[in-house]
C-alpha cells in the first residue's frame, strides 16, 4: 500500500546531510567578499559559484549578535535551517545543469530578531528561486548588488 506521507523519494529529497552546510570561516568570508547578495524582509542571502568542481550546493547560516543573544540567534539558524531543507530544490536542480560544472556556496543571513517561520520560509523559498534563476552564466549581469 503506498503512504503519500511516508515517501521514500520525498524523505531523500527534503534531507540536508552535513556534507552540504558550509563550514569555516574561510568559506562565509569569501562568499560575503565576492558572493551577489539577495534581500529579504527577514532573510538576506548571498550567493557564489565558487568554480571548483562538482555540482554540489552548500548552505550556511548566520545570525548576527543584533538579532539577540545565543538562544535568539541558534533560533533562528534552526528556522532558516528549516526553511531551507524545505525549498533547496529548485537550486539544486538548477545547480545540476550548469554547465560548466561548479559548486556553489550560499549564506542565509537573518535580519529580524523574532520572525515567524512563515516570514523565514517566504524570504528564503524568494531567494532560492532567484539564486536558481540567476546562478548559470547569466550571474554578471544580475540586477543585484555585488558588494
Amino acid at each position: 500500500m503506498h503512504d503519500p506521507l511516508n515517501n521514500s523519494d520525498s524523505q531523500k529529497r527534503n534531507k540536508l546531510p552535513r556534507s552540504r552546510i558550509l563550514r569555516g570561516r574561510g568559506a562565509f568570508d569569501r562568499v560575503f567578499r565576492n558572493g551577489t547578495r539577495l534581500s529579504g524582509a527577514v532573510v538576506d542571502a548571498r550567493y557564489l559559484v565558487t568554480g571548483l568542481p562538482g555540482t554540489m550546493v552548500k548552505t550556511g547560516f548566520a545570525a548576527g549578535r543584533k538579532s539577540g543573544g545565543a538562544p535568539q540567534r541558534n533560533r533562528l539558524k534552526r528556522l532558516m535551517r528549516e526553511a531551507w531543507r524545505l525549498n533547496q530544490h529548485p537550486v539544486n536542480e538548477a545547480n545540476a545543469r550548469r554547465q560548466p560544472p561548479a559548486e556553489l556556496h550560499i549564506v542565509l543571513i537573518a535580519k529580524k530578531k523574532a520572525p515567524l517561520f512563515e516570514q523565514v520560509v517566504q524570504d528564503v523559498q524568494a531567494h532560492a528561486y532567484a539564486i536558481a534563476g540567476l546562478s548559470g552564466a547569466d550571474t554578471q549581469t544580475a540586477q543585484h548588488t555585488h558588494t
